[in-house]
C-alpha cells in the first residue's frame, strides 16, 4: 500500500502544474514538513529537488530524441 501511495505521489511530483499544497491535501499529510519528511524518507530527496530533477531528465530525453532524429 505504501508503494502505491509513493507511485501516485511521484506521478504528481512529475507534473509541475500540480502544486505541492494540492499533493499534501490529497494524501492527507498533516503539514508541508510531514510531506517533506515522507519524501526524504522514501525518495531520498526533498519534493522540490525531486521535481526539479524529474523535469531536467525529461528535457534531456526530449533533447536526445530530437538529436537522434536529426532535428
Amino acid at each position: 500500500m505504501q508503494q502505491q501511495k509513493l507511485n501516485k505521489i511521484t506521478a504528481k511530483l512529475n507534473n509541475k502544474e500540480i502544486p505541492f499544497t494540492e499533493i499534501i491535501d490529497e494524501f492527507e499529510f498533516s503539514s508541508a514538513a510531514h510531506f517533506t519528511m515522507f519524501c526524504k524518507k522514501y525518495l531520498n530527496t526533498m519534493p522540490s529537488q525531486f521535481r526539479k530533477e524529474a523535469i531536467l531528465q525529461r528535457e534531456d530525453r526530449i533533447e536526445q530524441i530530437f538529436k537522434n532524429a536529426g532535428v
